[in-house]
């Protein structure tokens, strides 16, 4: 017994701290070790995921409305004294002529080339309707207008309607050029219908470059702005857990 007790004074304070911290658990770390960053992480996430699903619906809704423009443009043309159904993009067909009332549509662009959308007067039957014709590339002066050819005579020409903006235009300079086209301006020209115009297909009597660009912005571009703001949301995800978290400690003490 005497032995035994003195065995037990034997043992250094260090082997016994050391059998102590054998026997207790590791000290457990907490997940989330920066709460600003963490509540703004949260906050910010659903907003950019937010915005990447309301570019995919833009998307969507774009795709839809381009698809009824390609139907309603496939349909037999109208001759316009027959239309009675007022629509964007619905074939027609005019048979009339050309006055020389010319209107030039500036800041107007083709490839990266400057240049003007030509408006002019065509008269069917006595009533007057406003043509756009298409693109003609900007003179090397810009103070001076682009000289065009006019069909001359009955001509036939094919195109689609198009809505006149309501809002006021620009004030004609000398040369009958402008920037902003307006129901005011058409409304002065004396036209049967001062809320539309035709634009006239590639292959029509009289026109020009068409290239029509019929949306603003195109379901593609849409798509990108969307993986651009999931793409955000992706980025602050994984910065949120390299900065705010533990999970880097956590994962190599699980490895261990």
């Amino acid at each position: 017994m005497f032995q035994k007790e003195v065995q037990a004074s034997m043992i250094s304070p260090a082997s016994a701290r050391s059998e102590k911290s054998a026997a207790q658990p590791p000290t457990s770390l907490a997940l989330i070790r920066n709460w600003p960053v963490t509540v703004f992480s949260w906050l910010l996430l659903p907003v950019l995921v937010s915005l990447g699903l309301w570019q995919l619906d833009r998307a969507a809704q774009k795709a839809r409305q381009l698809h009824a423009v390609d139907t309603r443009l496939a349909q037999q043309p109208q001759h316009i004294a027959q239309l009675r159904d007022w629509q964007p993009y619905v074939p027609v067909v005019l048979e009339g002529n050309f006055t020389d009332e010319t209107l030039y549509l500036d800041n107007r662009t083709r490839g990266g080339r400057a240049g003007y959308e030509i408006l002019q007067v065509f008269v069917v039957d006595g009533r007057r309707w406003l043509v756009n014709r298409g693109w003609v590339a900007a003179g090397r002066a810009r103070g001076q207008v682009p000289a065009i050819s006019t069909p001359q005579g009955q001509v036939r020409l094919t195109g689609f309607t198009d809505s006149v903006p309501d809002r006021a235009a620009d004030p004609l300079d000398a040369d009958r050029r402008l920037t902003l086209l307006g129901r005011d301006l058409t409304g002065s020209l004396g036209l049967h219908r001062a809320d539309w115009l035709i634009r006239l297909s590639a292959d029509s009597i009289g026109a020009m470059v068409t290239d029509w660009n019929l949306t603003r912005v195109s379901p593609d571009k849409h798509r990108g702005y969307a993986f651009q703001w999931f793409a955000m949301a992706a980025v602050l995800l994984l910065l949120w857990l390299y900065t705010a978290t533990s999970l880097r400690d956590l994962l190599r003490r699980a490895t261990r």
